[in-house]
Formats: C-alpha cells, sequence, structure tokens
C-alpha cells in the first residue's frame, strides 16, 4: 500500500507540474482560444488572450455561447457550413464587453473527447496587430537612421553609403560635375591600439571623424567603414585636379598633432582615389579603384595619396588574369616543388632542405613566387595551395623514407593567412599520420615583418607547431627595422639572415656590421643561425668565422628536383633518421 500510495503521489505531483505548465505557456499566447461544446455552442474554456481581446475577464466567458460572439459561430450554422471552411481561415467580427465589433482572424478545429465533441476556436485579434504595425511603421524612420550609422564615431556606414551612393551618381550625371571616391586608411594606426589601448583608439578615430567632417564642404559625405578606414565622397567638382587639394587638405588637417590623456599623438593617412565616372559608377568598381590606389599610396611610404590610373587598371586586370590561372593550375603537373638543400658550415655536410614552390605557367614561363604569392595571399587561394605544399612535402618524405634514405629536415615557407588559420596544427598532424613521417621532420619559416606585425596572434599556433616537434624558422631577418623584442617572446628555434646582407658583406662593412650583429643576437638567444644566398668563397670563410651555423645557395646548391635531392640524401647512407642537425641549442 505504501508503495501504491507513493507513485500515486508522484503521479498527482507531476500532473500538477503538467497543468502548471500548461497554464504558463496558455498566459502567455497572444492569440485568442475558445473551448465549446460542438452541439449546444457553449463555451467550457477560454484563455486570458480571449478576454483582453473582448474587453471580459476570462473566466466570464465561460458558460456563454459562441453565437453571443458572433452570428456566424452558431452551432447550427457551423455544422452545415464546417465541411467548407477554410483551412487557413476567415476575418470574424466578434462582440465586445461594449458592443464594439473585433475583428478576429479565425480558424476552426473539431476535437473528439470520449463522446463528447468540441470545437476550438482560435482568433488572432487584428485590431492589436494593426496597431502594432502601424507603431513599426512610425518607429521605421528610427531604426533605418540607427542602422546606417556608426555607432563609435557618428558618421554614416557603409550601408548608408550603399544606400545614398546610386542618387548621388546620378545627379552628377545630370549636372555633368564630377565625383571623387577617396579611401582614407589611418598610417599605424594599430601601434596606438597596441601601445595605449583600445580606449585611447577609439578616441583617435573620433577625433579624426571630426577633423574629416569639419575640413570639408556640407555636401561632401564623409563615411567610417570599420577599423581606421573611412571614405569621403567628394560632389559636385569641376575636375580631377580639384581632388588634389582636397586630398592634401584632409592629410595636412589630420597630421596636425592629436592630444589623448596627455599623449601628442601625430596621424598620417594614406589615401587611395578614384574617380566617377571615369573610374566607375557603381560603388563596388569605385571603392575596388580605390583600394587599388590606396596599396600604391602606401608602397610610397607613410601620408601619400594616390589616384587610380589605367596603368594601375591594367595591373588589376593581369593580377586577376593571374589569379584565376593561377587557380587552373592548383592540382596540375604547373604546380610542383623544388628543395635547396642547406649545409653545416662545420662539416660541410647537408643539414636541410627548404621547399620552393614553382609554377610554369603555359605561356608565361615560370612565374616568380615573388609574383603570385602575394596574389594567391590576397584571396583563400592560399589556404588550398598551403594545403597542397604541405601534402606535396610529406608524400616527398614518405617516399624517401621508403627508399631507406637518411632523412633531413624540411622547412616549408608559411604566409600570415596560413598562421591565422587555426586548424594548420591539426592539418600537419594530420598528414604526418597520414604518410606515416615524423612531425619533427618538418621546419616551418615566417618572416620578420610577419612576425613583428602579429607576434601575439602568430603565438599559439607557434607554440602548437612546436608541441608536434616541429621548429620555426625567422625567414628575412634583419630586413624589419623594429624592435628585437619580439623573439624572446615567440617560440622561434633559428634565424635566416637576409640575402641582402650576405651578399655584400665581404665588401660593405655595415653590411659585415649587420651580419655580425645578428650572430650576437642568436648567440645571447641559443638560436641557429642560417645565412641564405651564398655564392662565394669569401662569403662561406667570412660566415664560418663569424660562428654561423649553416648556409644555403648557389655556392652549395642551386635548388633541386625530386630525384636529384634523393641522390643528395643517397650519398648520405643509407637508414631511418633525421640527418646531420643544425648546430645550436632549442628553446
Amino acid at each position: 500500500m505504501l508503495v501504491i500510495a507513493v507513485v500515486l503521489m508522484r503521479w498527482l505531483l507531476q500532473a500538477r507540474a503538467r497543468i502548471r505548465r500548461y497554464r504558463a505557456v496558455n498566459n502567455q499566447l497572444i492569440d485568442c482560444i475558445l473551448l465549446a461544446d460542438s452541439d449546444s455552442g457553449q463555451i467550457i474554456e477560454a484563455n486570458p488572450a480571449a478576454g483582453r481581446a473582448l474587453g471580459v475577464p476570462d473566466r466570464e466567458l465561460v458558460g456563454r455561447n459562441l453565437r453571443d460572439l458572433s452570428a456566424a459561430l452558431a452551432p447550427e450554422r457551423l455544422r452545415r457550413l464546417r465541411a467548407h471552411w477554410a483551412a487557413q481561415g476567415r476575418v470574424l467580427r466578434m462582440r465586445g464587453h461594449d458592443g464594439r465589433r473585433i475583428p478576429l482572424h479565425t480558424t476552426l478545429s473539431w476535437i473528439r473527447l470520449g463522446r463528447q465533441e468540441l470545437i476550438c476556436v482560435v482568433g488572432r485579434n487584428l485590431t492589436a496587430l494593426r496597431a502594432l504595425a502601424a507603431e513599426r511603421r512610425a518607429q521605421w524612420p528610427a531604426l533605418v537612421r540607427r542602422s546606417h550609422c556608426d555607432l563609435l564615431t557618428g558618421l554614416p556606414n557603409r550601408a548608408y553609403l550603399e544606400a545614398k551612393l546610386p542618387r548621388i551618381v546620378g545627379a552628377a550625371g545630370r549636372e555633368e560635375s564630377l565625383i571623387a571616391l577617396l579611401y582614407v586608411d589611418l598610417d599605424h594606426f594599430k601601434d596606438v591600439n597596441d601601445s595605449l589601448g583600445h580606449r585611447c583608439g577609439d578616441r583617435l578615430l573620433r577625433a579624426v571623424a571630426r577633423r574629416l567632417r569639419g575640413c570639408l564642404s556640407s555636401e561632401d559625405l564623409v563615411v567610417r567603414m570599420g577599423g581606421d578606414e573611412f571614405i569621403v565622397v567628394a560632389v559636385g567638382l569641376p575636375s580631377a585636379s580639384t581632388v588634389d587639394y582636397i586630398a592634401g587638405r584632409i592629410q595636412e588637417t589630420l597630421s596636425a598633432p592629436i592630444e589623448i590623456d596627455g599623449t601628442r599623438l601625430n596621424v598620417l593617412a594614406s589615401i587611395g582615389i578614384s574617380i566617377c565616372p571615369t573610374d566607375g559608377t557603381t560603388l563596388d568598381e569605385l571603392l575596388k579603384h580605390a583600394d587599388l590606389a590606396l596599396a600604391r599610396a602606401k608602397a610610397r611610404g607613410r601620408g601619400h595619396h594616390q589616384f587610380f590610373t589605367s596603368e594601375l587598371k591594367e595591373q588589376l586586370a593581369q593580377r586577376l588574369e593571374l589569379e584565376h590561372a593561377l587557380r587552373r593550375a592548383l592540382g596540375t603537373d604547373q604546380l610542383f616543388i623544388e628543395y635547396q638543400p642547406s649545409f653545416d658550415l662545420a662539416t660541410r655536410w647537408p643539414a636541410g632542405f627548404e621547399a620552393l614552390l614553382r609554377w610554369r605557367h603555359p605561356e608565361l614561363g615560370l612565374v616568380s613566387p615573388v609574383r603570385f604569392v602575394p596574389i594567391a595571399e590576397q584571396s583563400n587561394l592560399i589556404l588550398e595551395l598551403g594545403a597542397w605544399v604541405l601534402r606535396q612535402v610529406c608524400r616527398q618524405l614518405a617516399q624517401w623514407r621508403q627508399e631507406g634514405f637518411k632523412i633531413l629536415p624540411v622547412s616549408i615557407n608559411l604566409t600570415p593567412r596560413q598562421y591565422e588559420h587555426g586548424r594548420l596544427p591539426e592539418l600537419i598532424a594530420g598528414l604526418a599520420r597520414e604518410f606515416g613521417i615524423e612531425a619533427s621532420w618538418l621546419q616551418f619559416e615566417i618572416t620578420e615583418s610577419a612576425a613583428m606585425q602579429n607576434s601575439a596572434g602568430f603565438l599559439p599556433t607557434l607554440q602548437a607547431l612546436r608541441r608536434l616537434g616541429s621548429r620555426i624558422l625567422v625567414d628575412d631577418f634583419g630586413t624589419g627595422y623594429s624592435s628585437l623584442s619580439y623573439l624572446k617572446n615567440l617560440p622561434v628555434d633559428a634565424l635566416k639572415i637576409d640575402k641582402a646582407f650576405v651578399h655584400d658583406m665581404t665588401t660593405n662593412a655595415h653590411d659585415a656590421a649587420i651580419v655580425s650583429a645578428v650572430m650576437g643576437i642568436a648567440r645571447s638567444l641559443q638560436l641557429t643561425v642560417v645565412a641564405e644566398g651564398v655564392e662565394t668563397a669569401e662569403q662561406v670563410d667570412s660566415l664560418a668565422k663569424l660562428g654561423c651555423d649553416a648556409a644555403q645557395g648557389f655556392y652549395f646548391s642551386r635548388p633541386l628536383a625530386p630525384p636529384e635531392a634523393g641522390m643528395l640524401l643517397e650519398s648520405l647512407g643509407e637508414g631511418e633518421g633525421v640527418g646531420i642537425p643544425l648546430a645550436g641549442a632549442s628553446r
């Protein structure tokens, strides 16, 4: 009996919980629900929404008849129309407590519970819906204004520019005047965020927005695109020469010191300019061309402005054509890998390889990586290309192992976009498992400039690669012209001295001093040093005297095709395992 009582009590508690949940949901519904006997039309249940819509408490609706609310709901009429009642329902005007007619979009359904048949009336209050729609229509202009406004600076945003520009272009066409789109980018704004914090950076952006707005005509449009990028649309221009004056005025206005929290900041801006209609009439065209001009302005140094030209247009066309050709080349024999060996300067024995991607275009011949890698970097193609290189190198290492050669580590150059790709360590670990090789046989090179610009962003990826057993090398070392403090924070193993310093080190005292300084830095941080571009015996002797660990260049070997690289490995003897390692201790 006790067990039965416990079970019964549990069932009652669960039933009460279900009822509470049902009532909670029912009380929140906006639709009116009436449940009535289908024969008599007497209402046996009503929800609070029905009471609110008809202006009476829902409990007072219970016991009334549906025909009191609407003649269309009289039971005898419903029996005749039941088969023809539209599935989507119809609008009925029901009587409220004060006699008002309240429009409800009504649907009906018939329910059988045991021997009793019930009719369920569900109605949506159209008066309330129309009031809500009217309220939203009244709020719409304010919502549009907010959606078209940059919250940080108060300037219009890109959505506003997209909506406004077609009207500006149309008006300029009727007036036969020109429009200039100036793409304004603050130089080295990231340094402000990194050194002074994002709060200071935000205040600087607001100050820049005020200055831009203040130095232009009231008819001109200033837009914040995001980050440190602004767009100025100058209208009503008689000639393109006027734009040169506007760009100069913007740069002069922004260059005056801005004081934030006691710190004086000097802002320089690079500007790319496109002209409507000569450079395009749509936002996409004008932005694309101004962005290309901006890249040229930045290449000239800080604080310059550049017009889009036919030369840049031709370069853009060539770049797009080369990008499409590179996409088509991926997965074909147009792309291949060569392996340039590096040599231990103490023993003069091979110490490793650097994998170099090559592209032999069917019409252009060999295309320099300096030309096609930046194009791939600007699109997601670099990720596909990088994954293909990794797979090819892993496959080649597996083949050399199968042939019984000693395995020397292979260095692979990675671009910033690949390091930002969060799954790079997982990709490498998966390839190592797939081909049965050791991840320690792979080394990865990052350029000094990339390491300087985003050392914190690279850190998790580099640490994950090190945990796999791979070594990290800093390529083109000495060209960054920046603080070396990033070196102590990055998990790197080796520095590669840029060939520009190696080339003249035996004849130029400054280059020799730079190479010597790099050796001192490396020794203090326990890093290996590899010299690039070694071409003469004099360079080899000088590097060896300075304590350089390894070198690569035409003096030792040109880049080798896989069979030739295999022959070099075969000369080292048979057996598995890593070949002669580079000197120097890894941290």
